[in-house]
């Protein structure tokens, strides 16, 4: 019986988000973003803004319709 050979392909995918603000995050006592959500506390015991991507990553399912690379291994 015949080996089966393997040939391999490997697409990878990367994603940005975009958050265009109108206040500099550097005035902000603290930020961070969690699930595509920019959290900032702007003022000390301060309540937390939450604020969308102006250019999210996702939109819907994720888009793996264009690769950042395509790397082929060929014969394994």
């Amino acid at each position: 019986m015949s080996e089966q050979k393997e040939f391999h392909l490997v697409a990878e995918y990367c994603a940005y988000s975009t958050w265009i603000l109108d206040r500099d995050l550097d005035e902000a006592v603290d930020y961070w973003v969690k699930w595509d959500t920019l959290c900032v506390q702007w003022e000390e015991d301060g309540e937390i803004q939450e604020i969308d991507p102006s250019y999210p990553a996702y939109e819907g399912e994720f888009d793996t319709k264009r690769p950042i690379d395509v790397t082929y291994y060929g014969e394994q």
